[in-house]
């Protein structure tokens, strides 16, 4: 689960990835002009959230906490948390204490991953869920050489969410090569409700009572 943290103005984009398997690739080797099969991995992203701040304040860091520890109380498989630089220190450190294993991921220092999303939506490696303001940054996005961004009055937002989680489960292909289906937690996670009735914990999220 990759973390972007919005400033005031941003929203907080974040996505969950699984490694779903592989597939063989043909790829032109440019050193000898020869077409190779090369194993690549399958990549999910599960679900996706981007959340808005309250006018004028900081996204609440200890919701996004408790939405994690939401998510262990209901054995959804959590690999790693990784987020990105901004006000992620305390976040992670917090989350590490707790026994979740973290990483800090820019997408913004290097193009590598942004390529290697681009790479594997190119080559049909990627699936994900539609969301409108996602495939809105998907077409907005652009290299502009040294980075990756959007134009002036877009956002990346949940993209980078996407972008992170996906490169961190490339990093960690290895670790967390198990093919991992979450149906089971997706239906607990629809019926479930508090004690009263008010409403699924989705609905909770949407509305930032979580």
């Amino acid at each position: 689960i990759h973390f972007d943290l919005g400033l005031k103005h941003d929203h907080t984009g974040i996505a969950s990835t699984r490694l779903d398997g592989y597939v063989s690739v043909r790829r032109l080797d440019p050193r000898t002009g020869a077409i190779e099969e090369i194993r690549q991995p399958i990549y999910t992203t599960e679900w996706v959230l981007a959340l808005a701040p309250t006018p004028g304040l900081d996204v609440p860091i200890y919701k996004l906490k408790e939405f994690i520890i939401s998510l262990r109380a209901l054995n959804y498989p959590i690999a790693e948390v990784s987020t990105d630089g901004y006000q992620s220190e305390n976040f992670r450190q917090d989350l590490k204490l707790l026994g979740y294993k973290t990483a800090l991921q820019s997408v913004d220092r290097t193009k590598d991953p942004y390529d290697h999303l681009k790479d594997c939506v190119l080559e049909q490696r990627w699936n994900g869920p539609y969301h409108p303001v996602l495939m809105e940054e998907f077409k907005d996005i652009e290299d502009v050489g040294r980075k990756y961004d959007h134009s002036e009055d877009g956002s990346k937002d949940i993209l980078d969410a996407v972008c992170g989680s996906v490169y961190r489960a490339f990093k960690g292909l290895e670790e967390y090569a198990g093919v991992i289906s979450t149906e089971s937690f997706l239906d607990e996670f629809d019926k479930m409700t508090n004690d009263n009735g008010a409403g699924s914990i989705y609905d909770k999220i949407q509305s930032g009572n979580f």
